[in-house]
């Protein structure tokens, strides 16, 4: 059986949007982790910050045919960052704007998706310092092949 559009996608975050994120290719920062799941950030060793972590997803499906659907699948992307000195605020600030850019690079996501929208960011509260972390609402839309959701 072929993989669905919704594994297809998250593994390409996981594999290939995300892994764009590096200093070399123009970016503030160089992701270290990125994993499918939620780790506690006082589970994460110091050499795999910058973190992501593919978390929650949630979908809707609007019927077109018997067997296609339209779908907007939100997913969570919680990002933890480090500091080195100054401030971890300032840091995640830098990490949002990486992994907003490298969600926006290609809209349609190399043609698996009709478009991407970062819907929403809520940052801690400022009391995890050395650390901060994140949640990054991003919407797909995608429109099922017919033969698998």
């Amino acid at each position: 059986m072929a993989n669905s559009k919704r594994k297809l996608l998250l593994n390409a975050l996981r594999d290939t949007i995300l892994p764009a994120i590096t200093t070399g290719g123009g970016y503030n920062n160089s992701v270290q982790t990125i994993e499918r799941g939620l780790k506690e950030i006082d589970s994460i060793p110091d050499s795999s910050f910058p973190a992501i972590y593919i978390s929650r997803s949630t979908e809707e499906r609007t019927n077109i045919t018997i067997n296609q659907f339209q779908s907007r699948l939100k997913v969570i992307l919680v990002a933890y960052v480090k500091r080195a000195d100054g401030s971890a605020q300032e840091v995640m600030d830098d990490f949002i704007e990486d992994i907003s850019k490298a969600l926006e690079q290609d809209r349609k996501q190399g043609g698996l998706v009709k478009w991407t929208e970062v819907k929403s960011i809520d940052t801690d509260d400022g009391d995890l310092d050395p650390h901060a972390a994140c949640a990054i609402v991003v919407e797909f839309n995608y429109v099922s092949e017919g033969v698998t959701p």
